[in-house]
């Protein structure tokens, strides 16, 4: 359960993050820490932060919630061998210190009939509940973490003979374990399942989660000795009651089955699937596509979920009518206040501008157990998001929105750390709706799924302040927009940076894979195990693909800076080129130098993680225009990717054929910058003048003629 440091509490999740006009959602809330609570609800636009009441408050009762995280599979059917048998597995495990997990075996309700079992520090242990009674088989194995070993349980129900076998990958002996028992068959069973015990009682969490690999499982109806039971990891061979293919379908929720003896196992939580199994003989590299064989394997954690499944506490109706933009459900408990923002997109468009809302962004940081996305009210959130590591340490692959978080509040501008969410969305929004300029909102998960058709009927797309996350289809739908002559405002920073992928069946489920030491920041590497599973992408970041940012925007991350400068204000110093009058209206009414040398967003229009123009070759014509540059004693550059050349955020243009076009703003504290003085700096006008000259400039024409 969540962890708290302030007692009882709200929490909960909208199942939608980006709903359609005339559509509804429903929400999903908890209280922690207590019997109910009764709290109001109202639901509204938050153009600031604070919503504008849309109907009247509702009064709620919410119960406690059990958010059962962990990752198994679970066969929906008994295995019933008849008499003697073998259950074999490949395990690796990486966290033995974690109490007792449960590797494999069958269950009548709660109680086991059979399997294998780690109990801490070594203690592999196999268990058979026969029609005489019950036997424990035990003893201290060497189970290094983070290496490959076959345990196997043998049963002999004539002899009456119990046996577990462990032996490691890549050797010829087994270490042996026996105990006599009653000569009878096993006890009856009711479901199978890997990496996991079923809940004490109905309606409970799953127990024992194992932390590790599992591949390759199978029950045959023979008691075998050590030899034979470690031949069954690559051969099944004769007899075989059940076995499963944890490599097979890893973008669906299916263990095939292969015997035709068993059903399918259904896979629960959103393990770490396509990774690397036993017999991986790869580099790091390697693609699970060109050798599948390698990758039989799933990785379970006692922290995965996929969704919370909680019962819906309300449902919001949104009206057919309702302006587009950023909404939230605020629910307001005797102590606290929970908001929890979604976006809603018109059915057609009924503005120029849609504004894009990085959604997809808000979801890679939806936890605040990471430095970057804490709330600092003394709640920590129960699951690890993209910033943390599982319990065992190793690199999170998925993350869920359907799980309670309180990491997108609003209002959340951390001193030191800024606003790089919701929050600095809200900046960017406030403004457009200071200019007078219709927009329509289009969240990450409408325009992925969309594609093109999503953003047909603008003229001019503005990016969020930290569009960090981008899947291919997001990718192919903007720049055909700009390649059509449509024109982008890339008021932010860190944009278009992982390759990001969504699944298609779970559409609330995230892939990412940051599997190079170099692209992680805690220097992790999961050799053999970069590509997507749910859609095949190769993980990392775009700028090593095909599509890297600055063949669109003109500038790449590079820099970044935490902490506020409020004694030595950051702004941006024009180039040459900004007295040229071909770019010159962009700096129409700014009487600023520097420009930006203040701000909401740690104290600059410079700050948080910036981009740059960078020292890459351009064909004559082709690269961006540098308008104005930043620097700073305290900027830093990246280290993952590692970058070289000068610490510095740039202002550009980029020019596309047709007349497309994109202003990229260089740092995710920009939008923090256009309030300052009402809206009367440098800031605010350069950014009007190049959307208004966006909209004014007919399709098919350069925006500097």
């Amino acid at each position: 359960m969540t962890r708290s440091l302030t007692g009882a509490f709200l929490e909960g999740y909208p199942s939608e993050v980006s709903v359609t006009a005339g559509e509804s959602l429903d929400v999903h809330l908890s209280f922690h820490g207590g019997e109910e609570a009764h709290a109001s609800a109202t639901v509204g636009r938050l153009p600031d932060g604070r919503p504008e009441a849309w109907g009247s408050a509702r009064d709620l009762t919410i119960h406690p919630r059990l958010l059962d995280t962990g990752s198994f599979v679970r066969v929906p059917a008994g295995i019933d061998p008849g008499g003697s048998f073998t259950l074999a597995v490949w395990l690796m495990p990486t966290a033995l210190t974690r109490g007792w997990q449960a590797v494999a075996g069958a269950w009548l309700g709660s109680r086991p009939a059979f399997g294998l079992f780690l109990g801490g520090s070594g203690l592999l242990a196999g268990y058979v509940r026969t029609q005489a009674g019950e036997r424990w088989c035990s003893g201290f194995f060497d189970l290094t973490p983070g290496e490959w070993w076959h345990l196997a349980l043998a049963h002999d129900a004539e002899r009456g003979r119990l046996e577990v076998h462990q032996r490691r990958k890549g050797e010829a002996t087994s270490a042996v374990a026996a105990r006599e028992l009653a000569a009878a068959p096993v006890a009856r069973s009711d479901a199978f399942m890997l990496a996991a015990a079923p809940p004490e009682a109905p309606g409970g969490p799953h127990r024992a989660h194992l932390n590790g690999k599992l591949a390759r499982p199978v029950v045959v109806g023979a008691a075998l000795d050590a030899d034979g039971s470690a031949a069954l990891g690559t051969e099944p061979g004769e007899g075989v009651v059940a076995a499963w293919d944890l490599g097979a379908l890893p973008h669906c929720q299916t263990a095939p089955e292969l015997s035709g003896n068993a059903p399918d196992g259904v896979v629960v939580g959103a393990p770490a699937r396509g990774v690397t199994g036993p017999g991986f003989a790869g580099q790091p590299g390697t693609l699970r596509r060109d050798r599948p064989e390698w990758y039989d394997a799933i990785y379970f954690h006692d922290d995965d979920l996929d969704d919370a499944g909680w019962p819906a506490t309300m449902s919001v109706e949104v009206p057919a009518d309702a302006p587009s933009g950023i909404y939230a459900v605020v629910v307001s408990g005797e102590r606290e206040e929970l908001p929890m923002p979604f976006v809603v997109r018109p059915r057609t468009p009924r503005e120029r501008v849609a504004f894009l809302v990085p959604t997809l962004t808000w979801q890679a940081y939806n936890s605040n157990i990471a430095a970057l996305s804490y709330t600092e009210d003394g709640v920590l959130d129960a699951r690890p998001c993209l910033y943390d590591t599982h319990t065992d340490g190793s690199i999170v692959y998925h993350t869920t929105r359907r799980q309670p978080t309180r990491s997108t509040h609003p209002r959340l501008k951390p001193h030191d750390w800024g606003a790089h969410v919701v929050a600095a969305d809200l900046d960017l929004t406030a403004w457009l709706d200071r200019v007078g300029v219709g927009w329509d909102a289009l969240g990450d998960e409408q325009l992925d799924a969309l594609g093109g058709e999503a953003v047909e009927g603008y003229d001019c797309l503005v990016l969020g302040a930290h569009p960090e996350y981008f899947t291919r289809r997001m990718q192919d739908a903007v720049r055909a927009f700009v390649a059509d002559g449509g024109r982008m405002l890339y008021l932010g920073g860190n944009g278009m940076f992982w390759v990001t992928s969504i699944d298609r069946e779970r559409r609330h489920l995230l892939e990412v894979r940051k599997v190079h030491a170099l692209n992680h920041p805690l220097g992790l590497e999961a050799p053999g195990e970069v590509q997507h599973c749910f859609d095949d992408e190769i993980g990392g970041l775009w700028e090593a693909q095909d599509l890297p940012p600055r063949t669109l925007l003109g500038v790449d991350t590079a820099t970044m800076a935490f902490g506020r400068h409020d004694d030595n204000p950051v702004g941006f110093h024009r180039t040459d080129a900004a007295a040229d009058p071909a770019y010159a209206w962009i700096f129409d009414g700014v009487d600023e130098e520097p420009i930006g040398a203040y701000g909401s967003n740690m104290g600059s229009a410079a700050g948080c993680e910036m981009d740059t123009v960078g020292g890459w070759i351009w064909p004559d014509g082709e690269g961006p225009v540098l308008l104005a540059r930043a620097s700073h004693p305290d900027f830093d550059l990246l280290d993952f990717p590692p970058r070289t050349g000068p610490a510095v955020a740039d202002v550009a243009l980029m020019l596309h054929p047709g007349g497309g076009a994109v202003f990229s703003a260089g740092s995710i504290t920009w939008g923090g910058s256009l309030a300052h003085n009402d809206y009367d700096n440098g800031v605010a006008h350069l950014s009007e003048n190049v959307l208004r000259r966006f909209l004014d400039t007919p399709r098919g024409k350069p925006v500097t003629a």
